[in-house]
């Protein structure tokens, strides 16, 4: 089965490659080469009077752990909503 980088060169075939082509392989070539757990950012939950509960290795682990979508917390974290599922959120 071809990698996503093959079958982008291969449908470049043919064809004059432009500037936003390269930097999109090479966008592909740098995240091929970063391992998954390198880019999990741990976070803390805290409870609304500012307690801390628990520290979760990523995102998608705790949004797991409250039954909350990644995206929900995630836009908490950036800032979009005071709270996610009743709890504060934040980067370690």
């Amino acid at each position: 089965m071809p990698t996503l980088q093959e079958k982008y060169l291969k449908r470049l075939e043919g064809r004059k490659p432009s500037k936003k082509s390269y930097e999109m392989f090479d966008k592909m070539e740098s995240l091929k080469t970063k391992p998954l757990h390198n880019r999990k950012k741990p976070i803390f939950q805290y409870t609304k009077d500012d307690v801390f509960v628990y520290e979760h290795p990523s995102v998608s682990q705790a949004s797991f752990s409250v039954n909350r979508s990644v995206s929900a917390l995630s836009m908490h974290l950036r800032g979009h909503s005071k709270l996610c599922a009743g709890f504060i959120w934040r980067y370690k």
